[in-house]
């Protein structure tokens, strides 16, 4: 009813990050590609890349829209080396990583998920979510077992984390 297209923005972008309602993944669907359209047609992909592509990205992959996924990371990628947004561009790697391993295309995913790693240093989020890629692609591969250390690691400087704790629990069980 404003007509103000970046509010409009902003108040759909709101609605996808919501993890902890699964039930809501068709309505953040929803959101995430109108929030697109709006940033497209606006001239602003930049809007897109800082709020809102990598949460899309992983509700395209939930629902199996797989095509959806390559084209927004494709869009989100474009946008994050024009304006010069590094850190966006390694989740969206992160994204491009999560890509191939659900296609089985494990060399690439632990090509790109080494590569997030590698700037973990710089952005202290980039380097979890790669952790979780290459303990998927590990758990795949049956070689859990060589990330006994990294888990141990993260248990000792992250001890609030039961993400960790559970990564090391399936590692011992096997």
């Amino acid at each position: 009813r404003l007509n103000d297209t970046q509010a409009l923005f902003a108040a759909l972008s709101a609605i996808v990050p919501a993890r902890w309602r699964p039930d809501l993944l068709p309505l953040r669907l929803a959101a995430g590609r109108e929030a697109m359209q709006l940033a497209e047609r606006a001239g602003n992909p930049e809007w897109a890349v800082g709020h809102l592509t990598g949460w899309h990205v992983g509700d395209l992959m939930e629902s199996g829209d797989t095509e959806g996924a390559a084209r927004t990371t494709n869009f989100g990628t474009d946008a994050a080396t024009i304006h010069h947004q590094p850190y966006v561009h390694v989740v969206l790697t992160n994204c491009r990583a999560m890509m191939a391993l659900h296609a089985g295309r494990f060399n690439e995913a632990e090509q790109l998920a080494m590569q997030c790693m590698q700037y973990a240093t710089r952005f202290g989020q980039a380097g979890g979510a790669a952790a979780v890629q290459l303990f998927t692609l590990r758990r795949e591969q049956g070689r859990l077992a060589e990330l006994a250390p990294v888990l141990e690691h993260f248990q000792r400087t992250v001890p609030d984390s039961g993400v960790y704790t559970f990564g090391s629990a399936r590692w011992v069980t096997g």
